[in-house]
């Protein structure tokens, strides 16, 4: 077994992109958290503008763990928002997350 730790390996780059949301409803982004060691790990999200679940607990080794992002917005306009991860043994990771807010269009036809 190696003493050397491994970092965790995040689903999602860096910088990521949601797209749209209705003004009033939620949208969720799945993504996932791999830990290539032999140990369990502790996490943490830290977030304002956008929703992580679970925010917190125990990365398993050799295992992946499923995340969600959820962005909810009551007005229209774009929003740009980081999260914070923190992991045991790891310098934080700061992943930047934007999403846009767009009221819903209705199109009819009258004949």
């Amino acid at each position: 077994m190696s003493k050397f730790k491994k970092p965790v390996e995040l689903s999602i780059p860096e910088a990521y992109e949601l797209g749209f949301c209705t003004v009033g409803q939620s949208s969720e982004f799945p993504f996932t958290i791999f830990n290539p060691n032999a140990k369990p790990l502790n996490y943490l999200f830290k977030f304002t503008e956008f929703i992580i679940s679970p925010s917190k607990g125990i990365l398993m080794p050799n295992s992946y763990s499923s995340f969600r992002i959820e962005f909810k917005t009551d007005r229209a306009s774009v929003t740009v928002g980081t999260v914070v991860l923190e992991v045991e043994g790891e310098n934080q990771r700061v992943i930047k997350l934007s999403a846009v807010g767009k009221y819903p269009y209705i199109t009819t036809n009258i004949s």
